[in-house]
């Protein structure tokens, strides 16, 4: 049993993402006050807890999938963490990647040279 989950957050964190990676479909963000000020958060079709962006995740999407968060909806991310340095201790932060396109087919009678 992963005891965090028994103290589940409002929000997705690198304790969350158990499996090496997860595919997810993009279905909105919002801005979220927080005491730190506000921030974007991103929801997935399927999880109700949505991903608080930082710069990182932020920059990533925005360099595949432009600027307009609008567009996003019903593009594919995959979530994996990775460990970072946070207040001087180290922690798994949830990191996001495009999903690479699958290999485009060839016709069966066509030879690759």
């Amino acid at each position: 049993m992963i005891v965090s989950r028994l103290f589940r957050s409002k929000y997705l964190g690198g304790q969350d993402v158990v499996d090496e990676f997860i595919n997810m479909t993009i279905r909105g963000l919002e801005i979220k006050e927080f005491d730190t000020g506000e921030k974007p958060v991103l929801y997935f079709e399927g999880e109700e807890r949505g991903l608080v962006l930082n710069r990182t995740n932020a920059n990533a999407i925005m360099k595949e999938y432009g600027p307009d968060s609008d567009k996003w909806i019903g593009k594919r991310l995959v979530l994996f963490t990775m460990p970072v340095e946070f207040n001087g201790t180290t922690t798994n932060a949830i990191r996001v990647k495009i999903p690479k396109a699958p290999p485009a087919t060839q016709p069966a009678d066509v030879i690759p040279f």
